[in-house]
């Protein structure tokens, strides 16, 4: 997720992590990591200026990623609610504090969240045109295994 720089959301998150540590302590060899990235206004205005169709707000920006690790799969749904937990905090808070920004960065989502569509339905429209343009078979919608695909954008 992506919010404006918001210094009480990182102490509340950092806080929220601790916890959630703390709730998973009996999962043997389990990682849990978050990081927040700072994304400066300069970079974000060179990026529309060149006319990127990721819709950034030219802003400052927070991008923020988790990272759990577990090697026990029977784990994955305690870890993976664990995970929402955080960013579900993340975001109320951030729209509490008139900070949140829709934008997710797709090297950072997770498999239930919607990265292309948080640029805007302008952009994915702008996005489907130059496929239509480029790939007018789909060829690149239908022999991928995966991944964050306009085919599958809002499902």
């Amino acid at each position: 997720m992506a919010t404006k720089p918001d210094p009480q959301l990182y102490r509340t998150l950092e806080q929220v992590r601790v916890e959630i540590i703390e709730d998973l302590k009996d999962i043997e060899n389990h990682g849990f990591t978050t990081i927040i990235q700072t994304i400066t206004s300069g970079a974000v205005k060179i990026s529309a200026e060149n006319r990127s169709p990721m819709g950034h707000t030219p802003v400052p920006q927070t991008w923020y990623a988790m990272m759990a690790e577990w090697p026990d799969p029977s784990h994955e749904d305690r870890i993976r609610a664990a995970a929402k937990k955080l960013i579900d905090t993340a975001e109320k808070i951030s729209k509490e504090h008139g900070t949140y920004l829709p934008y997710r960065y797709a090297n950072y989502s997770s498999r239930d969240q919607d990265p292309i569509a948080s640029y805007g339905k302008e952009n994915v429209e702008k996005l489907r045109e130059i496929a239509k343009k480029y790939d007018s078979e789909e060829v690149f919608q239908k022999l991928q295994n995966g991944g964050w695909l306009l085919s599958k954008v809002g499902i």
